[in-house]
């Protein structure tokens, strides 16, 4: 027999809702403007119970809601960010172009052209390693290309290792166990 609250219902197990209430939209609010905290904070702060409130955001319809929400108020959030860096990307490209009318500076213009054309992907490639495989008629031809500097690196490292390996290692001479004077009487 369940146990009687003192109005008379009985307990019950939690059932999912099947529509979103104003509880619901209060609870996707605070959740939406407090990302970091717990269900537990959440529930303190808005009087209901850690369990109702998990039983709530685990609902269907709360899901639905919740993503409708958090896709609004995201899409917002971003585009109002998107603005932004294209205004301040603008700003300064107008900058720019007003002093580069301007400026007769031939170090100044060509590392601005430079730094453009890099940005825009036309600038010289990196001088990270690259690796092209071939493969071919059953033989598979591996070329790798370096920085001189860092192959020279390479190879001054790889010497160090192969001294140090061929040079003979001494290790400490084991002494045999001493008898006991006890056990040779």
């Amino acid at each position: 027999m369940p146990k009687q609250l003192p109005d008379g219902d009985e307990y019950r197990t939690a059932k999912p809702p099947k529509e979103v209430t104003h509880r619901f939209e209060a609870v996707m609010v605070w959740l939406l403007a407090n990302p970091d905290k717990r269900i537990q904070d959440c529930a303190e702060a808005l009087g209901y119970t850690p369990s109702w409130v998990s039983t709530v955001i685990h609902c269907d319809a709360f899901r639905e809601k919740w993503i409708e929400m958090r896709g609004d108020y995201t899409g917002k959030a971003l585009a109002n960010i998107e603005n932004k860096l294209n205004a301040i990307a603008h700003t300064a490209l107008d900058k720019l172009l007003d002093q580069l009318e301007t400026i007769d500076d031939p170090a100044f213009l060509l590392k601005t052209s430079n730094d453009v054309l890099k940005n825009l992907g036309y600038g010289m490639p990196s001088r990270g390693m690259q690796v092209n495989i071939n493969p071919g008629d059953g033989v598979t031809n591996i070329q790798v290309v370096q920085d001189g500097g860092v192959l020279a690196q390479a190879r001054a490292k790889r010497s160090m290792i192969l001294e140090a390996e061929a040079q003979p290692q001494t290790q400490p001479a084991l002494e045999a166990p001493k008898e006991d004077a006890d056990e040779s009487s």
